[in-house]
């Protein structure tokens, strides 16, 4: 099994978050070559340079990811920990100025009208899934993987729903219930 994972040092990062740190770092060395700045090995240069870019990724309406991707390629690729603290302190001002942008969540009525219609479709277990989805604040991919295998039913009207390792249990090492 070891030797199909790999090493150690090549599961820091997940495969999705490995692929964003590349594209930020693409596109950070893109921004240095059209405004004819050079790479450098000091930090601190390096810092003021993240920071024209985040600055501009700001003013052309770029995302708040966009900018803390680039902060954490830097970091992780360059071993750049607290190396870069003026980059970070912008990504803090900007994670205070601009608030998060959540999507509206689905009012009770509609769930339940959608469950009404998986139901009449002779689809009980879509119905179920909507109604459980709702009820459990699970995301599609939870969602999805779930199976009458994974839900316990406590009492009349409790149902433990346990998720295995969600993204959240991955990040803290343990399943999610």
């Amino acid at each position: 099994l070891r030797r199909k994972v790999g090493p150690l040092k090549h599961q820091k990062l997940a495969p999705k978050t490995r692929k964003k740190y590349c594209v930020a770092a693409l596109r950070f060395l893109y921004y240095l070559k059209a405004t004819y700045q050079r790479p450098t090995r000091s930090f601190e240069v390096f810092d003021s340079l993240i920071c024209e870019y985040l600055e501009q990724l700001w003013a052309e309406g770029g995302t708040r990811n966009q900018g803390n991707d680039v902060c954490s390629a830097v970091t992780h690729y360059l071993k750049g920990r607290r190396k870069i603290p003026n980059a970070w302190e912008l990504m803090r001002t900007w994670g205070k100025v601009e608030l998060p942008q959540r999507a509206v969540p689905m009012p009770p009525w509609a769930a339940l009208g959608l469950a009404g219609h998986a139901f009449s479709l002779s689809s009980p277990g879509l119905a179920a899934g909507y109604i459980i989805g709702f009820l459990g604040f699970l995301r599609v991919e939870e969602l999805l993987w779930l199976t009458p295998t994974n839900l316990a039913f406590v009492s009349q009207h409790t149902v433990v729903c346990n998720l295995g390792f969600t993204k959240g249990g991955t990040r803290r090492g343990a399943k999610e219930l």
